[in-house]
């Protein structure tokens, strides 16, 4: 138990995906070019940062976290004179002024301390212990609690890549798809330029990242290209998956975890429903931030 609660500490919430893909497709397509390749590429270079979660190792996951959140600048350069739409967007998410300062660290518009994100994941888990029991009940105390937080926070950041699918931007899914399908060949050459000197991440490490990542961003826009009720449904079961891998990870495959992905649904509409009247309000605010901030280094 002592074991598993030391790799609960090192799965901490800045591992987590603070605003949703959804999301930072939306602001990448309303900072820069609003059509054609190099929106495509922006929108890429938008999620890209995310590519560090790909990593089957906790440890080198942290260690992979802080240069693409915080140190992006290193990718920013490399990425300048090459593919300047990719640096552009990989710039935007960062977690000092980007995108995601206000999901993780700070929000705007609440008047709460603390990340949007992160604000609403604890008030859904809050209100909704009964959902959150339903499918932690079998779990020991400190992968109970991993799986209700990894859960409630992907539920806050699908719920709002849901209303804006379904309020202001119905098309962010296919833009997405297309961006991460038809990414630039370059981009595995540019992170390992930038990153292969991190102390304890090597090339094929960061190759097989962006793989695996592009694959999910791939499947997760996919999954918005339906109706809603079949893309909820298929959200559920990728997060079913996510969370079985997650705790496969935590306890070094000692805990097999099953999740029926129906339970995991109303646990979506929950976040859809706290969620709702505010955080278009939260995403705007972003992206004037955003773009503020860009316009002083590019």
């Amino acid at each position: 138990m002592f074991i598993l609660a030391a790799l609960l500490l090192a799965f901490t919430p800045s591992t987590a995906l603070p605003w949703g893909w959804g999301a930072h497709a939306y602001f990448a397509n309303r900072f820069g070019a609003f059509f054609g390749l190099r929106n495509l590429q922006e929108i890429y270079g938008a999620v890209l940062p995310d590519v560090y979660a790909a990593i089957p190792s906790l440890a080198v996951q942290e260690q992979f976290y802080v240069p693409t959140h915080y140190n992006f600048v290193e990718f920013v350069q490399e990425a300048r004179p090459v593919l300047p739409a990719v640096g552009r967007g990989f710039a935007s998410h960062n977690e000092i002024w980007g995108a995601d300062s206000t999901a993780h660290i700070q929000n705007l518009t609440l008047g709460t301390e603390g990340g949007y994100v992160i604000v609403k994941q604890n008030q859904l888990v809050e209100n909704n212990k009964a959902l959150f029991d339903e499918i932690t009940v079998s779990l020991p105390p400190p992968i109970a609690e991993l799986v209700v937080n990894r859960a409630a926070h992907a539920a806050v950041e699908v719920a709002v890549d849901l209303w804006l699918r379904r309020k202001q931007d119905p098309a962010w899914g296919a833009r997405l798809f297309l961006a991460a399908s038809l990414r630039d060949s370059r981009i595995p050459d540019l992170l390992v330029k930038a990153y292969k000197d991190e102390p304890g991440i090597d090339e094929s490490e960061i190759r097989n990242a962006e793989a695996v990542f592009r694959q999910a961003a791939i499947a997760y826009s996919w999954a918005f290209l339906h109706k809603e009720e079949v893309t909820v449904q298929l959200l559920s079961a990728q997060a079913a998956d996510q969370l079985r891998q997650d705790v496969e990870l935590i306890s070094n495959g000692s805990i097999e975890l099953a999740v029926d992905p129906n339970d995991l649904t109303p646990i979506l509409y929950a976040a859809m429903e706290l969620v709702k009247d505010d955080y278009f309000g939260e995403l705007s605010a972003t992206l004037g931030m955003i773009r503020a901030n860009l316009y002083t280094i590019w």
